[in-house]
């Protein structure tokens, strides 16, 4: 496995950043100049050559799946953490290295900056300034990670960082050389630890999911079982490409793909330095809620080949 660098966060960050390393196994290559992809362009903050970015907006429930170091569940307390004011560092500082080399949130580090995506500012009178126009202190009271044409719109709270390299241009140049992953090391163990477990054999899935603990720098499993393989899955491997068709070939679609998700906004406090956090529980709004269908488990056959051949059977759902 990838492990050059002491540093977690930045150890995963380099394995979707530091091409032909030990832990690629299969990738789609790309170059600055000739082959190169919107990737990074698109997911890059601001400021941006578009004045765009952002284009991937996690929920908040993903940045949740990510544990504790010490191996506590990564699920917030909302009622909690809606009450009183908070800094990052009490956030989400002693989260899973892989949620800090994965996910944006507010105060990411950014190209020797961080992002600002704070939307709302308290002032020392305990007003809030929410407006373009507003300020206090020369702080504005909008950060600068808006995204949208109209209106005012921070997008979930959280943005997609894995396979961003902030030594780039990215930001200004829609040319993004790196290279794609798609297979690696880290899926090989999980793949094992999946199979494994299926197979009755718990002691060879257990090391293998913590072989990818340790390499993440959390604690280690005692014991694994099927859920626990499945969310080391979702964490390790975020953002890659795989959740959709884990998820469907799990046939837990319909259940996980059509659940409303949360955005999380930041409002700063001028006095303190931190922030109230307020949570919107139905990001997507109820004219667009995420669905899946149980007929999108499968392909419909169509009415074209049913209607040439009278011993095929459409696909349910379909009819």
């Amino acid at each position: 496995m990838y492990n050059a660098d002491d540093d977690k966060v930045m150890n995963f960050r380099n394995i979707l950043i530091k091409e032909q390393n030990i832990e690629m196994i299969f990738v789609r290559p790309y170059d600055e100049v000739q082959n190169t992809w919107f990737y990074g362009f698109m997911n890059c903050p601001k400021p941006h050559g578009y004045d765009a970015g952002m284009a991937l907006a996690p929920y908040l429930e993903m940045a949740e799946e990510f544990e504790y170091i010490d191996g506590r569940p990564g699920k917030l307390d909302r009622d909690a953490i809606q009450q009183g004011l908070w800094s990052m560092e009490e956030l989400w500082g002693d989260k899973d290295p892989r949620f800090h080399a994965s996910i944006f949130t507010n105060e990411t580090p950014w190209k020797g900056g961080k992002v600002d995506w704070h939307w709302g500012l308290i002032d020392p009178n305990g007003v809030l300034l929410e407006t373009d126009q507003d300020a206090f202190g020369g702080i504005p009271a909008l950060g600068n990670q808006r995204s949208g044409s109209s209106g005012i719109s921070y997008g979930s709270g959280f943005g997609v960082l894995k396979m961003l390299n902030d030594a780039s241009e990215v930001n200004f140049t829609e040319r993004d050389g790196i290279d794609c992953p798609i297979f690696r090391y880290g899926e090989i163990l999980l793949n094992l630890a999946e199979a494994s477990y299926e197979l009755g054999n718990n002691d060879e899935a257990l090391e293998a999911v913590n072989q990818i603990r340790d390499r993440a720098g959390i604690a280690l499993l005692t014991s694994v079982d099927r859920e626990a393989i499945r969310h080391e899955r979702k964490v390790e491997l975020a953002f890659e490409g795989h959740r959709y068709w884990d998820v469907r070939r799990w046939r837990i679609a319909v259940d996980k793909l059509s659940t409303p998700g949360s955005r999380l906004r930041y409002i700063l406090d001028y006095e303190t330095g931190k922030y109230k956090l307020i949570i919107y529980p139905d990001y997507d709004g109820p004219n667009t809620p995420p669905v899946f269908h149980e007929r999108n488990y499968y392909f419909p056959v169509t009415l074209k080949r049913t209607g040439q051949n009278p011993n095929l059977v459409e696909n349910p759902g379909y009819n």
